[in-house]
């Protein structure tokens, strides 16, 4: 159980197989185990290597969480066995009273409980590293956001050649002057009507998704700010307007280009 949940957080590939194999080499620190000092320096090669047979190489990463899971596992089976039966210990080796289908329920609910409680720390991490403050900045007036950071976003300005910011409009269009939102808005592009300060300062850029083949409407900022551990300044930059949310649960409202 504890290879399985270690594989899941770490993404390493097994079988089951590899796992029973594991398993049963795990086991073996069960029948010498009566003796606590086997499972000092012997008790953690054996997990050394029930690693590298389950996922068929070692590294440092895997070997934490396996050695963390132990503990949580341990945790909670101690806690839940405390509660419900008396414990016994013989040895290194605890044992209680547990019917096999009271047993089987505490694994699951640790199993279950570990796999929440990763996926959340990963979903927190993910957002903490990918996930910036960004300040746009045009005419006087600015706006922060949240944006991510998406390696998939390789957009540039085919004439400048400048990286490519997607903002969700509704989160952009209060620093805009009229004639510009206009033209974000309008299907024609009104160019014929904007004064020549605007249009020198709008940007077409064409993109791919599957199946299709469009043009998003952008402008040139004064300058975009990238608030991670310290402020940075960007003025060779491309601001195209998207007029979909970009997230469901509103985490950001734009998509930096990597290039930034």
């Amino acid at each position: 159980m504890v290879i399985y949940v270690t594989a899941k957080i770490t993404g390493n590939y097994t079988s089951l197989l590899r796992i029973a194999v594991a398993s049963i080499i795990g086991a073996i620190i069960g029948v010498f185990a009566f003796e606590k000092i086997f499972f000092g320096v012997y008790g953690v090669f054996i997990s050394f290597l029930m690693l590298y047979i389950a996922f068929s190489f070692f590294d440092i990463k895997s070997a934490l969480i396996f050695f963390m899971v132990i503990f949580i596992l341990g945790g909670i089976s101690f806690f839940i066995n405390n509660i419900f039966n008396r414990i016994v210990w013989i040895g290194a080796v605890a044992y209680t009273e547990n019917s096999l289908l009271l047993s089987l329920l505490f694994c699951i609910l640790c199993v279950v409980s570990i796999l929440l409680f990763f996926r959340l720390f990963k979903r927190l991490l993910i957002k903490k590293n990918m996930i910036k403050k960004i300040n746009i900045g045009f005419e006087g007036k600015n706006v922060d956001l949240y944006a991510l950071m998406d390696t998939g976003n390789l957009l540039l300005d085919p004439v400048t050649g400048y990286p490519v910011v997607l903002v969700f409009f509704e989160k952009i269009k209060g620093i805009l002057p009229e004639p510009l939102k206009l033209f974000m808005e309008s299907e024609n592009g009104l160019l014929t009507t904007m004064d020549r300060k605007y249009k020198n300062k709008i940007c077409l850029i064409p993109y791919k998704t599957a199946g299709d083949e469009s043009i998003l409407k952008g402008f040139r900022p004064d300058y975009v700010i990238l608030k991670d551990n310290k402020e940075r300044v960007i003025k060779n930059v491309i601001v195209a307007v998207v007029f979909k949310k970009m997230s469901a649960d509103n985490e950001f409202e734009a998509v930096l280009n990597p290039q930034i």
